[in-house]
């Protein structure tokens, strides 16, 4: 356990994943206690989390989360599994549980941000999606994943010139740049500049593969 902590922490992740599944295959929860294990479980949920490995991390989380508690780590894998759900277009089940996560901790910057995605692709407003996303950006500014959230937001809203630069800046970083490369070929479709808007498309295909 401690050495996938140790490894974890040092982004050293399938190291990590060993160590994490060997320390299950080995603990004895009537000797070390049903919250080790518990704790060993939330750490490889984390990992398939970061990881972007949503149904590991769904299957894991989903386990853990545990009714109306408001304990830190019960707050976090609401938040987790809010966001896994929301990657995975189950929008209303996420907001329910970003919502959560919001009333343990309001100053939540990615619950708030996910959340405003979701009202997005839920059409419960532009607007509010849009103010959530930006007050994600603005208590997490240096996070790109949430400046791609506000760029989409500003998109949405018509905030066609606020929006150009957001994403410019989303296309310079791998985790954003498929999603930003869509977002700048709609960009190009509001302004009639189908040529650039088809450019974008195709960019959008080969950031996949």
């Amino acid at each position: 356990y401690n050495l996938g902590l140790c490894s974890s922490h040092k982004k050293h992740r399938e190291d990590a994943f060993q160590y994490f599944n060997k320390a299950l295959e080995v603990i004895d929860p009537d000797k070390s206690g049903i919250e080790l294990e518990t704790e060993i479980k939330f750490q490889l949920g984390k990992l398939h989390f970061e990881n972007n490995d949503n149904f590991q991390a769904f299957e894991i989380l989903n386990e853990l989360a545990g009714g109306e508690e408001t304990t830190q780590t019960q707050t976090q894998i609401k938040r987790m599994l809010g966001v896994v759900l929301c990657r995975l277009k189950q929008y209303k089940k996420a907001a329910l549980l970003l919502q959560q996560s919001l009333s343990a901790n309001k100053y939540d910057a990615v619950a708030m941000s996910y959340l405003g995605i979701v009202y997005l692709r839920q059409k419960q407003g532009e607007e509010i999606a849009r103010s959530l996303c930006e007050q994600g950006c603005e208590l997490l500014p240096d996070d790109i994943q949430l400046k791609l959230h506000l760029g989409i937001a500003e998109m949405a809203c018509g905030n066609y010139d606020i929006a150009y630069p957001i994403l410019k800046r989303c296309l310079l970083y791998n985790k954003t740049r498929e999603a930003a490369a869509e977002e700048m070929a709609v960009y190009y479709l509001k302004i009639n500049n189908k040529k650039r808007a088809e450019y974008w498309k195709r960019k959008s295909l080969q950031y996949v593969q």
